[in-house]
């Protein structure tokens, strides 16, 4: 069994290094469980190391989203830039991320003026 948890902890740091940290996680909670005293507090460690760079991630990714209402009136400008350019709110409904009511609404904007 020695074996198989060696094997398993070099499987699972190859997959940290590949960027692979919750399969690499699951290797490391099997490793955990197992009555190995030497790989227990090891197994440990990198739980937490990887559950920390997936909470980093996590926290990146949400704040790489587009949040639209934090851009709603620069986003309005563009739409309208759009529609002086002659371009159908569809396409700009491809463009922007917006909704086509948040378009038509502008364009109603752009027939007020």
């Amino acid at each position: 069994m020695v074996t198989t948890l060696q094997e398993k902890q070099i499987q699972a740091q190859n997959l940290q290094e590949r960027g692979l940290l919750r399969r690499a996680l699951a290797l490391w909670n099997e490793i955990a469980r197992s009555d190995d005293s030497e790989l227990m507090p090891l197994a440990r460690d990198k739980q937490q190391e990887i559950a920390a760079l997936l909470a980093q991630q996590k926290v990146e990714k949400e704040a790489a989203k587009y949040h639209c209402r934090s851009h709603v009136e620069a986003d309005r400008q563009c739409i309208l830039t759009y529609l002086r350019n002659g371009l159908k709110p569809r396409e700009i409904e491809g463009l922007t991320r917006r909704s086509s009511a948040f378009i038509y609404s502008c364009k109603k904007l752009l027939a007020g003026e």
